[in-house]
């Protein structure tokens, strides 16, 4: 029901279940998110010491999914803000 050109993503907290939504957001051209705020599991049910490596699997998921990771430049320009070196 996500209007045609409309920005979302799912926001998902838990353990190892989180991350076939993950995987099936990426597929649907959602935007990825995630932190140690929302699971400290990584798929193969590891314990994550920080954001880096869940960053880095959902960087993964991404690609699988024939996606390209945003720069942070891309990434302000599909939401309409202006780079500011102050802000």
């Amino acid at each position: 029901m996500v209007g045609e050109g409309a920005s979302w993503q799912a926001t998902v907290i838990g353990r190892s279940e989180i991350w076939p939504v993950h995987q099936r957001v990426a597929e649907l051209g959602g935007h990825l998110r995630t932190g140690l705020e929302d699971t400290f599991y990584l798929p193969d049910g590891a314990k994550a010491d920080s954001n880096g490596p869940l960053i880095e699997k959902l960087a993964e998921y991404a690609r699988n999914a024939g996606r390209e990771v945003a720069s942070p430049q891309e990434a302000r320009g599909m939401f309409g803000l202006k780079y500011s070196e102050t802000a």
